[in-house]
């Protein structure tokens, strides 16, 4: 019978987590989660190391995942925006072997974030 409420309180626990928005939750909120789960959260030094340690449960790696794909395309497309406007602004400059390296970054990049997208 303990092991079945134990269970079930697991269960109630990893639901709460997977309704959370983790990315904007409060820390102290995450870290009272994981202690009631049991998972030992001492040597996380930021939120990332937080999600890494959540992952190794199956029901919520996949939550994590996502967030991770996100945050990486985010990235991504931000440095597109930048590497097209350091783009448009060498062309008026006229520096053609800057603009050959930038158009290599910026395909490289965009073959990147495309994958992404796909993932």
């Amino acid at each position: 019978m303990k092991l079945k409420l134990a269970n079930e309180k697991r269960q109630r626990v990893i639901e709460e987590l997977l309704r959370m928005d983790l990315k904007t939750a409060r820390i102290p909120e995450i870290t009272k989660k994981m202690n009631e789960l049991g998972i030992d959260h001492s040597s996380a030094l930021c939120r990332e190391d937080l999600f890494q340690l959540l992952s190794k449960i199956p029901q919520l790696k996949m939550t994590l995942d996502v967030l991770e794909l996100t945050d990486e395309r985010d990235s991504l497309q931000k440095k597109l925006e930048e590497l097209d406007k350091a783009f448009s602004d060498l062309r008026k400059d006229d520096s053609v072997a800057k603009i050959q390296s930038l158009e290599e970054e910026l395909l490289e990049t965009r073959m990147l974030y495309s994958c992404t997208l796909e993932d």
